[in-house]
């Protein structure tokens, strides 16, 4: 079993020093199917280390039921690891971010007496420590003083986002996570990345884990000089290095380009970086309804594997460089470092503009060319004359006085446009799909059986009674009027969706398109027609996911809230009434997304007129094809904003709304951008290993398109 330590230049394994070379592959995006070769083509591209996080909100959906099964079989990841002889970094929060629902945390805290996420409050850190010591009982063996691959683990994320939220309370909390990693059954280093600067890291009593602060980014290199002053007995490990973005409904696709990723991550590695994790090496999906507040299905974030586990354009390049930092690692971690200036940096700039930075040890001398300088810049190493493009680097070897190019971010064959990665060539499967139908019905068309109204003085969150278990929740109530009239219904607060039912008849939905601050659509105004006497309002409450931090609110995540809230307005005035809740929808209840369940529902076959909410149901069988397939999914054809099933298991969340050519201005010059005016999502992953010899295809489409073009896709390259 390895001894796992560490010292300013690496991460040391037995005394050896051990590059990081780090790929992000989240488990519970992926499938035990997929595991095997996302591990394999990892090894073959130089990868000797998984990043994965811990998903506490799907291992305990519910309060103290875990789930370890399926692809949240931690302990079966783990263990692929160490066969495929990879090395583990595991980050277990319990608060992740990674654009999960609700920043990976289980939706059930929001409800626990006097809980506040975060911060040193009593009840939120017994929650932690009861779901530590669950986790590190189903994993604790696969740390590596146990002789398993785990050698680093991470706690908390990026802190120092939200430190300002909790005052003097913050330090108190990541005292206390530091303080609580030996109780929880930690026994290796920590990461904790982005943890505030002020933060006495290093200061804790010697019989705990070591600590090393991480860095997240596009670009870190600048910033390894002052942590190298700030922490001088720790190595400058690169959490989370971003080759792309995720995307969001609405937004265009981010991508970034390979030679600039790969010029990154040579750089860091060129000023004394001892570490880095590709974030993600596999994005993967977010299947079910897991992806955070507005994102798509799709996590594939430029990753070098796409979302289906295929090599994708980054793969080939940062292939060459991951397997040079580990060919050299003894010269690059023990080497005698020294620096030729050929540019000096601006003011207020932390390096060289172009400079040549060497490694020397023994007969060997490692160089990396480093071109920041906005202009072209040959340079010189040994007897080798480079020119290297703005904004690029190369990398050479010099050995007994022979010195030879081993890597060029930006080879002179390129092309010099920057493209968007190639589209993946797809093809119509042989699967024919005949679709029939089933109307939801609105709460007052209900079954009784199927009743579960909660009467309220005025709209209120739903997710006390949703559990965050379903997206959707009708809110009822009556409202008078003496004469037949026009008025304007206001919704003070809503999140995310609501569309408006009066007397039993569809008079809109709103929003058309949702942002990335929840608060900016908030307000739903309608227009209606109201008739003499009582007239029943029914307002279906949808949401696309919950939040990633606290940060979206300014406040902790335990205020996080869903549906309509606050009392309604009727041509400017409040209305004082009694509203009842229905959580979820009829078919959900009756669970018509599940093959194995008797029919509760008549569905209907041959034409159909438009109408909103209704649920399609199409059977299939596997044909041979599909198997032999290297990856499988759904186009969702004409179909606009719903959810979608295969054999009971949630495919994800689709919504076909044309994306904007909006970026926000941090991230303009970051990454690049492609499919303005295009649903940025058409294609929706089918696993492999979910499927079965008879299939059957659940789809619930909240508006009135139709099933039309509906086709499994199969992929052979």
């Amino acid at each position: 079993m390895p001894n796992v330590t560490f010292d300013q230049r690496s991460v040391r394994l037995d005394g050896k020093p051990v590059p990081i070379i780090c790929g992000a592959i989240h488990y519970a995006r992926s499938t035990p199917g997929m595991w095997p070769e996302l591990l394999r083509a990892s090894v073959e591209a130089g990868i000797n280390t998984i990043d994965t996080y811990v998903f506490w909100g799907l291992h305990e959906r519910e309060k103290r039921r875990y789930d370890f099964t399926g692809r949240l079989d931690l302990a079966y990841f783990l263990s692929l690891c160490q066969q495929h002889k990879l090395n583990v970094l595991l980050r277990i929060g319990p608060y992740i971010c990674a654009e999960t629902n609700f920043g990976g945390l289980p939706p059930w805290l929001i409800h626990e007496p006097g809980l506040v996420t975060r911060t040193d409050n009593a009840a939120w850190k017994r929650e932690v420590l009861t779901w530590c010591k669950v986790l590190m009982a189903q994993i604790g063996e696969f740390q590596a003083t146990r002789g398993g691959p785990v050698i680093l683990a991470q706690l908390e994320n990026e802190y120092n986002t939200v430190a300002k939220h909790y005052g003097a309370d913050g330090p108190k909390y990541m005292d206390w996570v530091i303080a609580s990693a030996k109780e929880m059954g930690l026994e290796v280093p920590l990461v904790m990345c982005e943890a505030p600067g002020d933060n006495k890291l290093e200061l804790h009593d010697a019989s705990l884990p070591r600590i090393i602060k991480g860095m997240n980014g596009f670009a870190i290199a600048d910033r390894v000089p002052e942590f190298q002053r700030q922490f001088p007995a720790a190595p400058p490990i690169w959490t989370e290095a971003w080759g792309g973005w995720y995307t969001n409904f609405g937004d265009v696709t981010h991508f970034r380009e390979d030679a600039d990723f790969a010029c990154a991550i040579a750089h860091f590695f060129a000023v004394g970086g001892a570490g880095v994790s590709y974030y993600m090496w596999h994005g993967g999906t977010n299947f079910g309804r897991e992806s955070v507040y507005m994102q798509t299905t799709t996590y594939d974030s430029n990753a070098p594997l796409d979302e289906y586990g295929l090599p994708q354009r980054a793969f080939a390049h940062l292939k060459r460089l991951n397997h040079i930092v580990a060919d050299h690692a003894e010269v690059l971690l023990e080497g005698t470092r020294s620096v030729q200036v050929l540019e000096a940096p601006r003011e207020k700039e932390p390096l060289p503009r172009a400079a040549i930075y060497s490694c020397a040890k023994g007969t060997r001398t490692l160089a990396f060319l480093i071109n920041e300088s906005g202009q072209p810049y040959t340079m010189k190493s040994g007897a080798l004359s480079i020119a290297l493009k703005s904004k690029s680097c190369a990398i050479t070897l010099d050995l007994n006085g022979d010195t030879r190019v081993l890597f060029e971010s930006h080879p002179a064959t390129a092309e010099a446009a920057i493209q968007p990665p190639p589209a993946a060539q797809w093809a119509a499967s042989n699967v024919e799909l005949n679709f029939v139908a089933f109307d939801e019905p609105l709460p007052d068309e209900q079954p009784t059986k199927f009743s579960n109204a909660i009467a309220m003085s005025e709209p209120r969150s739903m997710l006390p009674h949703t559990r965050d278990l379903s997206d959707y929740g009708w809110y009822q109530t009556v409202l008078s009027s003496a004469t037949d009239r026009d008025a304007t219904v206001v919704l003070p607060e809503v999140h995310d969706f609501s569309t408006l039912y009066l007397n039993g008849k569809f008079v809109g939905s709103q929003p058309e398109r949702l942002n990335e601050d929840p608060k900016i659509f908030a307000k739903h105004t309608y227009n209606v027609r109201l008739k003499k006497g009582e007239n029943r309002i029914s307002i279906l409450a949808s949401a696309l996911g919950l939040i990633k931090g606290d940060w979206a609110y300014n406040e902790p995540m335990s205020k996080e809230r869903k549906g309509v809230i606050g009392a309604m307005l009727v041509d400017g005035m409040p209305q004082s009434l009694w509203w009842t809740l229905h959580a979820g929808l009829f078919g959900e209840r009756a669970r018509l997304f599940a093959p194995d369940t008797s029919d509760l529902a008549a569905w209907q076959a041959g034409p159909l007129t438009p109408r909103r909410l209704r649920w399609y149901r199409a059977k299939f069988k596997t044909p041979d094809s599909l198997l032999k397939a290297r990856a499988l999914a759904l186009d969702v054809g004409a179909l606009y904003k719903g959810l979608i099933w295969l054999n009971g298991e949630c495919l994800g969340r689709y919504w076909q709304i044309p994306a904007t050519d909006y970026v926000a201005e941090w991230m303009r010059g970051m990454t690049q951008t492609y499919g303005a005016g295009q649903p940025v999502q058409q294609r929706y992953h089918i696993p492999k290993d979910w499927l079965r010899a008879e299939n059957t295809l659940v789809v619930l489409e909240e508006t009135e398109a139709f099933p039309r073009g509906v086709k499994l896709l199969e992929r052979a390259v």
